[in-house]
């Protein structure tokens, strides 16, 4: 078991799917990320190096991850709330705040909406 950016996962992880496990990195910038450091996005976490493991975690302390970027968008939201601008009111509403039809293609947002209550 490693602790690596507060998660313990198993050294038989592969390096890319638990990069993209984590929140607010998606497919595409953990292989920009893997690239950077130059590790292969395949490589399972016991061929890492702990040096470059090391590396790795102080690349993404300058990225906001996690609950700080969870933080980060609800202070957005609710900003926008308080200054009662449109978006804050569609968000309220659970309706589609960037311009998207609501005839036929909100749903997705009414889901989240509901499934909250």
């Amino acid at each position: 078991m490693i602790t690596f950016l507060g998660r313990h996962i198993t050294e038989t992880v592969k390096l890319g799917s638990f990069l993209t496990s984590v929140y607010g990195l998606g497919f595409s910038s953990s292989v920009k990320i893997c690239k950077f450091i130059g590790l292969s996005y395949s490589a399972k976490i016991y061929d890492v190096e702990s040096e470059k493991l090391s590396y790795l975690q102080h690349y993404l302390n300058s990225y906001l991850l996690e609950s700080d970027l969870r933080r980060h968008i609800n202070e957005n939201i609710q900003f926008k709330l308080k200054i009662q601008s449109y978006q804050g009111l569609r968000l309220s509403q659970g309706l589609p705040a960037r311009g998207q039809r609501t005839k036929t293609n909100s749903r997705t947002t009414k889901k989240f909406r509901y499934s909250k209550n």
